[in-house]
C-alpha cells in the first residue's frame, strides 16, 4: 500500500516562497530583455525556480514514488544551470562573442546526457538507487544511494 498525500510542509512553504523570487527576477528579467544579459537571466532563473518548485512539491509528499517522480524532475532541471551560469557571466562580463551557438550546443550536450540519464534511471540505477524498505516522511528528502553519474 503506498499513500500518496501531499502535505504543506514548512519547507515546502519556504520552497514556493523561493520559487516567487525566482519568478519575480525573471519576470523582471523579461521586462528588460534588451538590456544586457536580459534574456540570460530570465533563462536561468526560469530553470532554477522550475527545480526549486519540483523540489518544494517532492517535500510534501509522503511516498517514495512521488518523491523520486518530484526529485527526477528537480534533478533534470537543475542539470542546465551550470551552463546556463556560464553563458549569463561570459554576457555580463562582455565577453558574448564567446557565446555561439556552436560552443552553446555543445555545452548543452552534457545536461542533456545526464537529464536523459535521469529520465531512464530506473533501468540503469547510474544516477542513483533508492534502497529495498526505503520511506517517504513529508518535510523530508528521499535517501537515496547515489550512483557513479550523480
Amino acid at each position: 500500500y503506498s499513500r500518496m498525500s501531499w502535505t504543506l510542509t514548512a519547507i515546502s512553504a519556504v520552497g514556493f516562497v523561493t520559487v516567487a523570487v525566482y519568478a519575480a527576477v525573471a519576470t523582471l528579467g523579461w521586462r528588460h530583455s534588451d538590456l544586457r544579459c536580459g534574456p540570460e537571466i530570465t533563462v536561468l532563473h526560469i530553470a532554477v525556480g522550475i527545480s526549486a518548485l519540483a523540489y518544494s512539491i517532492q517535500l510534501g509528499f509522503d511516498s517514495v514514488a512521488a518523491q523520486a517522480l518530484w526529485w527526477k524532475i528537480s534533478f533534470a532541471a537543475s542539470t542546465a544551470v551550470p551552463v546556463l551560469w556560464l553563458i549569463f557571466v561570459a554576457q555580463y562580463v562582455s565577453h558574448s562573442q564567446w557565446v555561439t551557438p556552436g560552443r552553446v550546443g555543445l555545452l548543452a550536450v552534457e545536461p542533456l546526457l545526464v537529464a536523459f540519464a535521469v529520465a531512464t534511471n530506473g533501468s540503469h540505477g547510474l544516477v542513483w538507487a533508492i534502497p529495498p524498505g526505503a520511506t517517504a516522511v513529508a518535510g523530508s528528502g528521499l535517501d537515496a544511494v547515489l550512483g557513479p553519474l550523480y
